[in-house]
């Protein structure tokens, strides 16, 4: 049992008593422990969605109001990137192992190039690492194959900042 203030004519009260003993007046409780964290996590809740909803709102404004040049460029690079990782897939299914291809990296820079370094088997049963770059046009070169032309894209295109490193995106969307 404990004391508290009444409300009404400012005397100790027991916090048990329905009524003040000195004035009658009707004793407010204070809210348990219990209730006040459950309000407070409905606020919590109520106050990450309200922020939720202006975020996104403000990505669909912005959206909306991108010029026409900035939706080719997006709808490019996105193209871009669906590329790069259906490049994975077909990657994957030239291995002699294809079940044991694992992609490591794959990053898709700005002008279109997708570098790719993944571990696979080779003819020995071994998994070892390695390269392959897929140019904007579609060709596939692999370290092991096409040397100096995989040499000149990868040290050319693949070296530079400034793109997309998707791989576990492709990862869990595609490959798995």
């Amino acid at each position: 049992m404990a004391l508290i203030i009444c409300h009404e004519c400012g005397k100790e009260v027991s916090n048990e008593a329905k009524n003040c003993p000195h004035c009658g007046a009707k004793v407010k409780r204070s809210a348990s422990l219990t209730k006040k964290i459950i309000v407070g996590l409905i606020g919590i809740i109520f106050f990450s969605a309200l922020i939720t909803e202006q975020q996104q709102n403000e990505k669909s404004t912005a959206k909306a109001d991108a010029s026409p040049e900035q939706k080719a460029a997006t709808a490019k690079r996105d193209a871009q990137l669906q590329f790069a990782a259906m490049g994975a897939v077909d990657i994957k299914k030239s291995m002699k192992d294809p079940e044991a291809f694992e992609l490591k990296s794959l990053y898709v820079t700005l002008s279109g190039y997708s570098c790719y370094e993944f571990r696979a088997k080779n003819s020995f049963g071994a998994v070892l690492p390695n390269e392959a770059v897929i140019t904007p046009a579609g060709k596939i070169l692999f370290k092991e194959r096409h040397a100096s032309a995989f040499q000149n894209a990868w040290n050319k295109e693949c070296t530079k900042a400034g793109g997309d490193e998707i791989a576990a995106l492709t990862n869990r969307l595609i490959l798995k």
